[in-house]
């Protein structure tokens, strides 16, 4: 299959025909963004002492809205936002097991397990605090272990002394993805004045550092934030990274964890004083452009590098000064986002420093998309709502109420004229009468639940439309695991296509506007080449039964028990896994259960080492294909029973 920045360029005539069939009638809206962070529960914030702080958005307890996890300055505890539903927000970070009172820097939500559930990441410095730093978790790893509580797991998980406890570097962002291909969720660490650490998940619940080897180099430098996207199309996700006074570096992996560092070659190393970043498609012609804030100078500037790459040729050409998106001021954290909802992706960066004889007036910006060919942008930030002045840090877009349209959440360093502020805006410009929308959130059925690394793509008249699922964005921030459209007037969307981090491809055709809509990973069983939503509708109503036995074995706890049960006959010749559950009761097969296996695909054989020696189970086996479980709590004695979910 060809790879998103592959994929045939459309001509501009195109565009103009596209524009023409479907924005034929579509209101522009005049961008309107309004405070609303007191109202909507959001209460006091102090941000740690230095260049500033992150935020990660993500919908961590899967209600279908998203919340807010916030670190902030030492002394005060951090904050969970839980969104209620409504657009307003309950804070829970005590009660969750995460409101630690030390510093806190950048945060990163990734289901690190493989369980589903989203786990978090936190890191801290002493960057200008006094002291010598002794006893600070420079890096953090909560695991969520049930809804909304989370355990501490980060010396078992190998994260801990991660960093030295030295007072100069700075953290700086994170960004996770499934480096090595083998399905699991790998972070990288970056520091400002320091290092970079690519983290290799064990799929253990441990990681191990891939040092130099990698060919990352282990010495300091000054990374800000890094995200990953496979640039070059070969099916490895491979890093980009803002570097301040230094060069930006292109990390093309080589499929098997080794990178090698392309960025003057694809003209993106930019030599200035790179903070915040940000990919996106703004041209819509299928591939992902990069744009990142800088320190507005005489000889320095915000960046655009427009993705001119062919086959087999990473190219970029810096075009910020012809957009008219160069003049960032002192720039910080960044995202793309559609704020009229026309189809076309708009630019707000936030800025700010300290030196405001420097910078005496330094507003936010908010570059609007002209959705023409060529591609050219307005700066509308006086007349939008997002002109503040403060010295601003992360930026995110996000639907915190799910009315249709992107709000952004913003957080500010404290200055002597402007105190620290974690700023809600609510997008009240969209028409939802007029300005349609649709959101998609992939989901694969594996550990990277949430699909990261995948591109979604829709497809309305001539003009594909696309968005990155990634993990670490912007200036030490996140945004959430879904991709939002904006599609003017159109009431269908002819064809929503979701392009899987390993390769394979999901379509589904004549999708209304307006919805958020779910698409999980599904198999080609009738062999047509395509993953589509046509493969499990043929077994949907099927009763087809697992195997079901219940056996009770005295077990010896230690290396593997054979128990053999027989694999069911499966509609379509789709092939099975199999979850292995142990209870101590016969009858309950959830509360007092354990999972010996996950996934396997051994109908013989049990690893038994998590038992206590010569304690008795009950073994139950449930059996799974592509298209879902079967009845799965059916035991061979006909008691059907709630089961344990295995990660």
């Amino acid at each position: 299959m060809n790879r998103p920045q592959l994929r045939q360029r459309f001509v501009a005539l195109l565009l103009t025909s596209f524009a023409m069939v479907l924005f034929f009638g579509t209101v522009r809206g005049d961008a309107q963004f309004v405070e609303v962070t007191s109202s909507r529960g959001i209460g006091p914030y102090a941000q740690e002492v230095g260049s500033g702080s992150g935020i990660a958005a993500a919908d961590f307890d899967d209600d279908g809205d998203i919340d807010l996890f916030v670190p902030t300055a030492s002394g005060m505890a951090d904050l969970l936002y839980r969104n209620l539903g409504d657009g307003n927000f309950e804070e829970i970070g005590v009660a969750a097991g995460v409101a630690s009172m030390q510093a806190a820097r950048g945060a990163l939500w990734v289901d690190y397990d493989g369980d589903h559930r989203l786990d978090l990441v936190v890191t801290s410095d002493c960057f200008e605090l006094p002291g010598d730093c002794a006893g600070l978790a420079r890096v953090r790893l909560f695991r969520q272990v049930a809804d909304a509580v989370f355990q501490d797991v980060t010396v078992a998980a190998g994260l801990a002394g991660l960093f030295p406890e030295v007072p100069e570097p700075h953290s700086a962002g994170m960004s996770a993805g499934d480096i090595n291909g083998d399905g699991w969720l790998d972070l990288l660490i970056s520091e400002w004045a320091g290092p970079t650490r690519l983290m290799i998940n064990n799929t253990n619940g441990t990681f191990t550092a891939a040092g130099a080897g990698s060919g990352i180099p282990q010495t300091a430098n000054n990374h800000w934030q890094a995200m990953m996207h496979d640039f070059d199309g070969d099916g490895a996700l491979d890093i980009y990274s803002a570097i301040d006074f230094n060069s930006n570096h292109l990390w093309i992996n080589d499929g098997t964890g080794v990178f090698t560092d392309q960025a003057i070659a694809a003209g993106v190393d930019n030599v200035m004083n790179d903070m915040g970043l940000s990919l996106a498609d703004w041209d819509n012609d299928g591939d992902f452009d990069i744009y990142v804030t800088n320190v507005y100078t005489v000889d320095k500037h915000n960046v655009f590098f427009r993705n001119d790459s062919t086959s087999g040729n990473l190219v970029f050409s810096e075009i910020s000064q012809s957009l008219g998106v160069h003049d960032g001021d002192w720039g910080w954290g960044t995202t793309a986002l559609d704020v009229d909802n026309d189809g076309w992706l708009d630019i707000a960066a936030t800025n700010g420093f300290s030196l405001g004889e420097y910078w005496p007036i330094d507003p936010s910006k908010l570059f609007l998309n002209s959705a023409t060919t060529p591609l050219a942008f307005t700066n509308i930030s006086s007349t939008s709502g997002f002109d503040d002045t403060y010295w601003g840090s992360s930026l995110l877009a996000f639907d915190h109420d799910r009315d249709g349209d992107l709000d952004l959440i913003q957080t500010c360093n404290g200055s002597a004229v402007q105190p620290h502020a974690l700023r809600l805006l609510d997008n009240q410009g969209v028409d939802a009468s007029t300005n349609n929308y649709i959101v998609i959130k992939p989901r694969l059925a594996g550990p990277n639940h949430r699909a990261i690394g995948a591109v979604v793509r829709i497809t309305i008249g001539a003009l594909e439309m696309a968005r990155l699922i990634t993990a670490g964005t912007s200036f030490m921030g996140q945004e959430p695991a879904e991709a939002f459209f904006g599609i003017g007037s159109a009431v269908t969307v002819d064809q929503i296509m979701v392009d899987w981090p390993d390769g394979t491809t999901t379509q589904q055709s004549n999708v209304a506007s307006n919805q958020v809509r779910t698409i999980i990973t599904e198999p080609d069983a009738d062999s047509d080449g395509t993953d589509n939503g046509d493969d499990c509708a043929p077994l949907n109503g099927q009763a087809w039964n697992p195997p079901g036995e219940t056996l009770d074995v005295a077990l010896s706890g230690s290396g593997t028990t054979t128990i053999t049960w027989s694999a069911p006959a499966v509609p379509g010749g789709l092939s099975l896994t199999y979850d292995t559950i142990a209870s101590s009761a016969a009858d309950d097969f959830a509360a007092a259960a354990t999972c010996l296996e996950s996934a396997g695909s051994d109908t013989q054989t049990v690893d038994t080492e998590a038992l206590s020696p010569g304690a008795v189970r009950h073994i139950l086996v449930r059996a799974t294909n592509p298209c879902g479980s079967g009845s799965g709590g059916t035991t061979s004695l006909g008691v059907t029973r709630a089961l344990l979910e295995c990660p």
